[in-house]
């Protein structure tokens, strides 16, 4: 594997851990609208303190029904991606395009995402543009890998 291939596997490895997290979340989330006991950090805020009402309801949103399932199988595509990209097989590139895809997808089908985007930041959409940026790079690299593999 070069360096390119070993950058965009970074790339995907923090997208899957950065995509983990958000499951994590979202499942404290709704476990606090099912009325369990919230988690409570050291200051004694729980997630529901710390994170605006904007992303809460986007979390909803997708951790239930069919945006759930379509939310947890991309996430397992970028894990069965990373773990192609060590055995050095040519599937990763396709489960990470299936990953990216339905994650775009999510987002491009969620009714509230004017609302949601109207109660972000500048900085907060700068971050998303950037890392879609490095995501698609990192999907170049490794379509570029398999067209020269071929």
């Amino acid at each position: 594997m070069g360096v390119l291939e070993a950058i965009a596997g970074l790339i995907i490895g923090l997208y899957a851990i950065y995509c983990g997290l958000g499951l994590w979340m979202a499942q404290h989330v709704m476990a606090v609208e099912r009325g369990e006991e919230a988690l409570v950090d050291e200051d004694g805020q729980t997630i529901l303190d710390q994170l605006p009402s904007a992303h809460i309801e986007m979390m909803k949103h997708y951790y239930n029904g069919i945006p759930g399932i379509i939310w947890r199988f991309a996430f397992l595509c970028l894990v069965a991606s990373i773990g192609c990209l060590i055995m050095n097989m040519q599937y990763a590139v396709h489960l990470f395009a299936i990953a990216l895809g339905l994650d775009c997808l999510l987002f491009l089908t969620y009714e509230k995402k004017e609302q949601f985007l109207s109660q972000t930041s500048y900085v907060e959409r700068l971050f998303d543009g950037v890392q879609y940026i490095a995501l698609l790079a990192a999907l170049v690299i490794l379509v570029w890998r398999k067209i020269h593999l071929a």
